[in-house]
């Protein structure tokens, strides 16, 4: 993911965090955070999954770039 090429222009507007134990809930996060800014799409995304010590057990750390599309 995080090495994806975009072919698209865009206009960065944010950062996007998220953490899941499930990876589909973590992406999910990051497209409603996303959303709340007005972003049309995340990308650029990486994750890394970790041990959390506040929950005991592996989670996945996701960040990303909130972007909106531009005009070609």
């Amino acid at each position: 993911m995080a090495d994806s090429k975009v072919d698209r222009p865009y206009e960065e507007i944010g950062l996007v965090f998220s953490r899941a134990w499930v990876f589909e809930k973590g992406l999910e996060e990051l497209k409603n955070q996303a959303r709340k800014l007005g972003a049309d799409a995340v990308v650029k995304i990486k994750y890394e999954r970790k041990m959390s010590l506040d929950y005991l057990q592996d989670l996945y750390h996701f960040e990303g770039k909130a972007v909106i599309w531009k005009e070609q």
